[in-house]
């Protein structure tokens, strides 16, 4: 993956925003996989001059993108190998040096986290790399990419993950539907920003036949030691709340309303004809056109 249309147009979203990109990180060195009609809309919405194309991006990485359009000074590459030429070679299923800790001013990975096994760690190093003030930007696995990495990620893991628990606040989280795997190549990309679960009182699954990706951006707002309480998923965490407010039953049960139905007949199945009518409700229910958890942007 990469900076693809739809993420570099976040990007610029971002940067007119206010975000600074004066010292950038990126993990990997990430492709630019943007045409270049659409470049030169984004540099007059950002009021930089159009790229002389005989020099900029030669070996297709996304450098210039930031110097030119973001006004990066720096930009610092992380890979676990040098076989891309990276400026810093370290394995992100490792702690971060603390030479590396508020290093950065925004932090971009296009499409790592998936590949590394260890996840906590992975985060603890991105969230570790800003200077509070700074941005963590994610773009990611989501749905219907099963195989491209070890993981896809959801809404809830990232707005569980960036709290104030953890010294961060979410400013987005969208997702990106294309209509193929290639999603660096993919034309027709839709974005949608996606509410947080708490706030509709539902989980947001999504069932989908386009692959899905996840774009984060979340920024430190406080230093603080990282994952002192783990992230819980956030209708358990009010079902413990409000089970430990009532003190469950007199004999330290569940109440009724909170324990699993079950009939005399045990376990069965759904009808056929429910099967079907369930199956065109989940359809509409949990596609990216319920616009109660998801609200289409044009970035």
């Amino acid at each position: 993956m990469g900076i693809n249309t739809s993420v570099a147009a976040l990007l610029t979203r971002a940067r007119e925003e206010g975000t600074s990109f004066a010292a950038t990180a990126t993990i990997g060195r990430q492709s630019l996989t943007v045409p270049n009609a659409e470049l030169v809309a984004l540099a007059r919405r950002l009021g930089v001059a159009d790229p002389d194309w005989s020099s900029f991006a030669p070996d297709g990485y996304s450098e210039d993108f930031f110097r030119l359009f973001f006004g990066a000074q720096t930009v610092t590459s992380f890979d676990a190998s040098p076989y891309q030429n990276v400026g810093v070679v370290h394995d992100f299923n490792q702690p971060l040096p603390a030479c590396h800790h508020g290093s950065c001013d925004a932090v971009f990975d296009g499409g790592s986290m998936e590949h590394i096994f260890d996840v906590r760690q992975v985060l603890s190093n991105y969230m570790l790399l800003p200077k509070v003030g700074g941005s963590v930007f994610i773009s990611t696995t989501a749905n219907n990419l099963c195989g491209h990495g070890f993981y896809q990620f959801s809404v809830e893991f990232f707005y569980r993950v960036f709290c104030a628990a953890n010294g961060y606040e979410i400013e987005k989280v969208c997702l990106i539907e294309t209509p193929f795997h290639g999603v660096e190549r993919s034309g027709q990309q839709k974005v949608y920003l996606a509410a947080d679960p708490p706030t509709v009182g539902k989980r947001t699954v999504i069932v989908t036949d386009k692959p899905v990706s996840i774009y984060v951006h979340a920024r430190r707002v406080a230093d603080v030691p990282l994952f002192a309480t783990p992230p819980h998923q956030s209708d358990y965490a009010s079902r413990w709340d409000t089970f430990a407010a009532d003190a469950g039953t007199a004999d330290g049960k569940p109440s009724e309303a909170e324990a699993p139905a079950r009939d005399a007949a045990g376990f069965t199945y759904i009808s056929a004809w429910d099967a079907w009518w369930r199956s065109r409700l989940q359809r509409r229910k949990n596609s990216l056109r319920n616009r109660k958890w998801f609200t289409p942007l044009v970035p």
